[in-house]
């Protein structure tokens, strides 16, 4: 792959093609292994670099030559700034993933990715329905999650599932890989073989 090679390109060269960057600690969920653990409060939200400070990070990036950008959070989406962030970025042709829980992908994200597309947006997916949300993150957020990857897919929008195990889906994280090969979401996970109960 064309990344892949420019990577090991950049290695060689001491260059730091690829960046991630966490635009905030603050979450709409409040998962019970997350070592950030719902901390959207005004204490956080204060405790945050600005939307200047991160464009400036940004740019000494891109002046070392970024080509790949990572935009994560705790929730990246909560910040009320995150298109103008994210258009930072795009502008300068950066290749942009995005790592979200999905569930404030709306209809308006959307179509802004439907026009600004990232390289690729990533959907955690933290339980097979609403109760499972509800033991592991406090929430209910499984019909919002799976809607935005259900949408994000029909409008053309690259899109991955990440499931990460804990001790607190038990026996869940068998069912949440059988509902990613039914709907067709891809994981890299969904290639292992599942076997019937």
């Amino acid at each position: 792959q064309m990344r892949e090679r420019l990577v090991n390109i950049a290695k060689a060269q001491r260059k730091p093609i690829l960046g991630h960057f966490e635009l905030t600690a603050r979450c709409n969920l409040d998962c019970k292994m997350c070592y950030v653990h719902n901390q959207n409060n005004a204490e956080a939200l204060r405790n945050e670099l600005t939307t200047d400070q991160w464009k400036r990070i940004f740019d000494e990036a891109y002046n070392c030559e970024m080509l790949y950008a990572t935009l994560s959070g705790g929730e990246c989406l909560v910040r009320k700034d995150f298109k103008e962030l994210y258009l930072h970025l795009w502008n300068k042709r950066v290749m942009i993933t995005i790592m979200t829980n999905g569930t404030l992908l709306n209809d308006d994200y959307v179509e802004f990715f439907k026009i600004y597309q990232p390289e690729l947006i990533q959907v955690s997916l933290y339980g097979s329905s609403e109760e499972g949300y509800l033991q592991v993150t406090g929430h209910k957020g499984f019909e919002k999650a799976i809607a935005a990857i259900s949408t994000l897919q029909e409008a053309g929008i690259d899109v991955r599932v990440a499931v990460t195990p804990s001790k607190y889906m038990k026996d869940d994280f068998i069912n949440i890989l059988r509902l990613c090969k039914e709907k067709g979401f891809y994981s890299p996970l969904t290639d292992i073989t599942l076997v019937p109960n």
